[in-house]
């Protein structure tokens, strides 16, 4: 049994999966005992129960590298303990893609690990701030995973989005939060963990009280939003606190689930121009390849693939008022409510497996990740290249559920 939660409960698509591989593994035992002498049957189900057993060891012993890891830094007391424990977790989780290939397994150990570097590097700088003379924290404040980190897609990569909401402040106190985040965001980047688009709260527009983020997200003191002001709205469904105080938190998420639910009825653009993103296939079914540039010749899998599987099925979500931030979860919530149907959450679930395994391996190999990877076609297997396909054709079959629900009947 996996350490890992990604499959939380008992639903449908988990339930087909298992029964589907429990078959298989029948079917094939039958047709192997068929033709063995009496008596080896049994030789073949012990030495069957002794393979188990050695991968059930493997994942014990993962476990425990993993939990000690987990333990290292979550009591580091400097910097340098940090880095170590870090690397030696990000390691364990490429070790692991590699002997498992599991996709949700690796993004949930990234996430912890993530997680818990945050919270250690937010506790070492309040010391750092009290021990330098500039006191406790002036307000409650929330360190809010965004974007990628927010959706719990753990990236070896270390591409971490984050904000920064705290109570109200004035004068001299405003400035605390601003040398904080500075102390916090050195910590992580000094780690490998950093934000390629330069989302983190050391820059003013990513912090604010809870007051100046309401307006911003209101987009004026007209209150009329535009397209822009709207796309940047549904981008806050990927907030996810990572520390910081419950209460203010929750204060954060009910101001954007009211404004969510305020502008209902103007996500339609929104989601026309999500259901009309480019995908990854021209009109002939082949790859839509880089035309100039240093990645000429070269597939974009994050513009391609990722991002409009990712964002239809975010403003998805926000329509119907599904709360979780994981894909994963979301997929499995707009099954729940009716918005997508079996057959096609199961391929947007294996598309997004698909997409993002391809993802990983260009991670390891340093010619991707942050804001784009790029593939090139001849390294692709054919397995790879049909599933790439068939992911997208299911990404297509979404976007046109989208417009149709959200655009036309709106």
């Amino acid at each position: 049994m996996s350490m890992f939660p990604v499959n939380k409960g008992g639903d449908i698509l988990a339930w087909r999966d298992t029964v589907e591989l429990v078959d298989g593994v029948k079917r094939q035992l039958a047709q192997k005992m068929a033709y063995l002498l009496d008596g080896d049957e049994l030789l073949l189900l012990h030495g069957l129960q002794e393979r188990i057993a050695d991968e059930m060891a493997v994942e014990s012993r993962f476990a425990e590298e993993v939990e000690q890891v987990l333990a290292a830094l979550a009591t580091a007391g400097t910097v340098d303990e940090m880095v170590v424990a870090y690397r030696h977790g990000r390691q364990l989780s490429s070790d692991y893609f590699d002997r498992r290939g599991s996709v949700l397994t690796v993004q949930s150990l990234c996430i912890r690990l993530q997680d818990r570097l945050t919270c250690r590097a937010v506790h070492l700088a309040g010391e750092w701030m009290e021990r330098s003379g500039f006191g406790p924290p002036p307000a409650p404040y929330c360190w809010f995973a965004f974007g990628g980190a927010g959706r719990e897609e753990g990236t070896v990569a270390g591409n971490f989005n984050s904000l920064l909401v705290h109570g109200e402040v004035h004068g001299e106190s405003a400035a605390y939060f601003a040398g904080f985040s500075l102390r916090v965001n050195a910590i992580l980047e000094n780690c490998g963990v950093k934000s390629v688009g330069g989302i983190t709260p050391v820059h003013p527009s990513w912090r604010g009280s809870l007051n100046e983020w309401r307006t911003r997200l209101i987009g004026g003191a007209s209150g009329e939003k535009t397209a822009e002001d709207l796309s940047f709205l549904v981008r806050f469904a990927d907030l996810r606190l990572v520390s910081g105080d419950a209460t203010l938190c929750g204060e954060t998420i009910n101001l954007i689930r009211s404004l969510f639910e305020f502008n209902r009825h103007g996500f339609g653009e929104v989601a026309r121009v999500t259901a009309e993103m480019a995908t990854g296939l021209d009109f002939f079914g082949r790859l839509r390849l880089e035309k100039g540039g240093e990645h000429r010749g070269e597939f974009n899998l994050e513009q391609y693939a990722l991002s409009p599987l990712m964002e239809n099925i975010r403003i998805m979500a926000v329509r119907a008022d599904v709360p979780l931030t994981a894909n994963v979860g979301r997929i499995k919530g707009l099954l729940g409510k009716g918005y997508l149907g079996v057959d096609l959450s199961q391929r947007l679930l294996r598309a997004y497996h698909d997409f993002t395994t391809l993802k990983l391996k260009a991670e390891m190999r340093r010619i991707g990740g942050g804001e784009g990877s790029f593939l090139k076609s001849e390294e692709l297997d054919d397995r790879e290249l049909d599933s790439l396909k068939e992911g997208m054709e299911a990404v297509v079959n979404l976007q046109r559920i989208v417009y149709q629900r959200f655009v036309v009947s709106s």
